[in-house]
């Protein structure tokens, strides 16, 4: 009969610090911030928030488009139909920038600035630009394409469709909110949980 060993669960919260500083720093976790505002537009309510996602290695300083590994922007539909995504896009994936609309973009084509310290030091939002620029072309791929542009305070988004303009609202910020996610956090729970069911199946 083979002798049965169970390693405790709160050995394996232990082993995972550990596991982790034994990793190179080009495999440490990145942050996902999501950053969700309401806008107020001037002139039309046909939208209602624009949702912009971006993933970096830094944990200081201020974050710039040559330092995301993700940006996305959603433009979603006002209440009460909030939850209806009117357009999005992907301006960069894996640290490349993807082209938006059948038109090609460059780093130089995007804006963004994120103030880490400011965010980690008061609890704000700490955006202070974002552009996800056409390069001076509009878009001409079958579809809807999103141009979005603004600060931590204002806005303003374009929407194409089919290569056609379809219209473009401007207005105020009304609200804000930043939401850190560590991107291995989901990993390690996951992978946690497994190792502890793995050892009680074991036990039993």
């Amino acid at each position: 009969m083979r002798p049965s060993f169970r390693l405790p669960a709160a050995a394996l919260c232990a082993l995972i610090p550990l596991a982790l500083s034994a990793l190179p720093a080009s495999a440490l976790p990145v942050t996902t911030y999501r950053y969700f505002t309401t806008l107020t537009p001037t002139a039309s309510a046909s939208v209602g928030r624009l949702e912009i996602n971006w993933t970096t290695a830094l944990d200081s300083g201020i974050a710039t488009e040559a330092d995301l590994i993700s940006l996305r922007f959603l433009l979603w539909a006002p209440a009460p139909s909030s939850t209806f995504l009117i357009v999005a896009d992907t301006a960069i994936a894996g640290s490349v920038v993807q082209p938006l609309g059948g038109a090609a973009r460059s780093l130089a084509d995007l804006d963004f600035a994120f103030d880490i310290d400011a965010y980690q030091a008061n609890g704000v939002s700490g955006l202070l630009a974002f552009d996800n620029d056409l390069g001076g072309s509009a878009p001409t791929a079958p579809g809807t394409a999103l141009d979005a542009s603004g600060t931590g305070s204002a806005m303003a988004v374009s929407v194409w469709n089919d290569g056609g303009y379809l219209g473009g609202w401007s207005g105020a910020v009304e609200e804000s909110t930043a939401v850190p996610l560590p991107a291995a956090a989901p990993l390690l729970a996951f992978g946690l949980a497994g190792l502890v069911a793995l050892s009680r199946r074991r036990a039993g």
